[in-house]
């Protein structure tokens, strides 16, 4: 069975805030999202999900850093939402 690729969508605005990162957050980041769309492609499509309004949200922290991204399997892509530093409380 062949797996259908996805694809990571991520904003410039994002980008360039991923761009000012330290390079070893930046590596880890893209690491991460590119094992979720990796993820993503190798797991089938559940009953019910096709013609969602919505997909999942869903995030990680890395060192200091939330990533908040949603999975889109009609469109077969990894979106990127937001990327920030999380208040240390």
């Amino acid at each position: 069975m062949k797996t259908i690729e996805y694809g990571l969508d991520i904003s410039s605005e994002l980008k360039s805030r991923l761009d000012r990162c330290k390079v070893s957050v930046r590596t880890a980041i893209r690491d991460r999202l590119q094992e979720v769309a990796s993820v993503a492609a190798q797991s089938p499509a559940r009953p019910g999900e096709t013609g969602r309004k919505q997909p999942p949200f869903c995030f990680y922290d890395f060192e200091g850093f939330r990533v908040s991204y949603q999975v889109d399997p009609d469109t077969r892509r990894v979106v990127v939402l937001d990327l920030g530093r999380e208040a240390k409380a």
